[in-house]
């Protein structure tokens, strides 16, 4: 299987030195509706609320959580993901199509349709693999239907996907 490296960009809702800390603020954000994930980097536990292909994108999701959350988020992280190389440019589209969705904006039905044709082409034996793919399907499928929640649950496809590829 080849990997290649997909840079993202993610609202940051907290960094810890310890997994509990991380998960609590993770269980806040989801018990408000919003996505929430522990991604671990160099023996930090950070708390991902969004996720976008573009800086902008997840500065405007961060301008939604301001206020709505205890700590402070901030929009703008940049992180890099490998990725089986067949998922790279569905990730980032997704990405981009979720932050969007999550702030209100239209988002493009053709785009999403193919998308999830060539997701549904990609055949796969590996489990992990596997769980990649539906996950991602997920995310697609909710974005069919665009909605600020269906935004919201799509991001937590996305991150959980992430999660998985990075703590693997």
């Amino acid at each position: 299987m080849t990997t290649t490296a997909l840079q993202l960009y993610a609202v940051q809702a907290g960094k810890f030195s310890a997994k509990p800390g991380a998960d609590t603020v993770v269980t806040d954000l989801k018990s408000q509706g919003f996505a929430g994930s522990v991604i671990e980097e160099d023996g930090a536990f950070y708390v991902f609320a969004g996720v976008g292909s573009e800086k902008a994108q997840t500065e405007a999701i961060n301008t939604l959580l301001i206020g709505k959350l205890e700590i402070e988020p901030w929009g703008g992280k940049t992180f890099s993901v490998e990725l089986p190389e067949q998922f790279r440019a569905h990730v980032g589209s997704l990405s981009s199509i979720a932050a969007k969705a999550t702030s209100g904006q239209s988002t493009d039905a053709t785009q999403i349709a193919d998308i999830e044709t060539k997701l549904n082409a990609i055949e796969t034996k590996d489990e992990a693999i596997s769980a990649l793919k539906e996950q991602l399907l997920a995310a697609t499928s909710l974005l069919k239907e665009p909605s600020l929640e269906n935004g919201w649950k799509a991001q937590q496809a996305l991150l959980d996907a992430i999660s998985s590829a990075k703590n693997k």
